[in-house]
């Protein structure tokens, strides 16, 4: 494996990055509450605080929560920490955000708001000359995507990393197709054919251009079965497991018991935010194809090949549509919807080389 852009001491570092207590001296921690417009949002920056380069972890959902990224997977953020300073945030509805709204202000353009906010916070606390990345997974590219296709609010990021990410709500004919040929293939080869089968079924049922919610969810959690499935069979990988079995199980509990995370109060905030979106999401309001021209910023674009829940097809689209020629697509072969979990190390590898580029 090779590390572009990055020194052989820091890469050192970065291979045995264990625990944060083992971290170097200049590690240091932050935490604060964004309030905005009603809701009370945390925020945590940990990291390098030598470093200039921040990277806000945008998180899925809607509904998710940011320290799935950060004690969920301390095999990742640990690495990155000790490079640069990572943000994570719960956004308003997620994870253990709290605060006193309706549903009038869990809409995307409410979300946006929220995070023009915490990167004029970022500024006013740290200075002016810090340079911000954006880092959008699953909803978070749904985000970072409507956050940067106003180009005052670009101005203030240096690059966008989106991780199978989706900028256009009306994708279900892609997932139906991807579901069906990845299905019918994994039959072929005599992978668990009853289950494929009757995935397959499912998504062959439908018209394409009439999936309503409640089909939508159901191909959902039929793309995360699958992979469940592909794992299984070993089309998938998982570095995350792989480096250090003990200490992924270590994250999961830290995650569910020691955390910032409240899973009560986490899987409340999901149903409500999820819900709330629902319209949103079904009536097609939520696509910005016909405006990721206007990014003009660096950009990596990271995509499990096998993704059954934002099919890899998105990420080309993306991809060939925004218009700065400073741009990458990473394809990670033995990956899913997560190709942080699946595949670690080149994870890492593709993200610090596309920020020691550009930072």
């Amino acid at each position: 494996m090779t590390f572009k852009g990055v020194t052989g001491l820091v890469l050192l570092c970065v291979l045995m990055a264990c625990g944060k207590g083992d971290k170097a001296a200049t590690y240091g921690e932050d935490f604060f509450y964004l309030r905005n417009n009603g809701a009370d949002m945390p925020v945590f920056v940990e990291g390098n605080f030598d470093s200039n380069t921040f990277i806000v972890v945008l998180h899925g959902g809607p509904g998710g929560n940011d320290q799935i990224y950060n004690s969920g997977l301390s095999v990742l953020s640990d690495s990155l920490e000790i490079l640069y300073r990572m943000v994570y945030y719960d956004q308003r509805g997620s994870g253990t955000a709290s605060g006193n709204y309706s549903n009038n202000e869990v809409q995307v353009n409410q979300y946006v708001n929220d995070l023009s906010a915490l990167i004029q916070v970022l500024h006013n606390k740290y200075g002016n000359d810090i340079t911000l990345f954006l880092m959008g997974h699953s909803w978070g590219g749904t985000l970072g995507t409507a956050y940067l296709i106003d180009e005052n609010r670009q101005n203030a990021i240096t690059g966008w990393i989106e991780v199978d990410g989706a900028h256009n709500f009306l994708y279900a004919p892609h997932i139906i197709e991807n579901i069906i040929n990845i299905g019918t293939t994994q039959i072929s080869v005599g992978n668990h054919i009853d289950e494929w089968q009757t995935i397959v079924d499912f998504a062959e049922g439908l018209n394409p251009n009439e999936v309503s919610s409640t089909d939508l969810s159901t191909l959902n959690q039929h793309g995360y079965t699958g992979e469940g499935y592909l794992l299984n069979d070993g089309i998938l990988t998982s570095d995350a497991v792989t480096i250090d079995p003990l200490q992924y199980l270590s994250d999961g509990i830290s995650h569910s018991l020691n955390s910032p995370y409240n899973p009560l109060t986490g899987t409340i905030n999901m149903l409500f935010t999820n819900n709330a979106f629902l319209n949103a999401i079904t009536s097609g309001t939520l696509n910005f194809s016909d405006d990721l021209h206007k990014i003009t910023i660096p950009c990596a674009f990271f995509w499990g090949k096998y993704d059954m829940v934002v099919p890899i097809a998105d990420g080309y689209d993306a991809f060939d549509k925004v218009s700065t020629d400073e741009k990458r697509m990473v394809v990670f072969e033995s990956s899913g919807h997560s190709p942080m979990i699946n595949e670690t190390n080149r994870f890492l590898e593709e993200l610090i080389d596309f920020v020691e580029t550009y930072q």
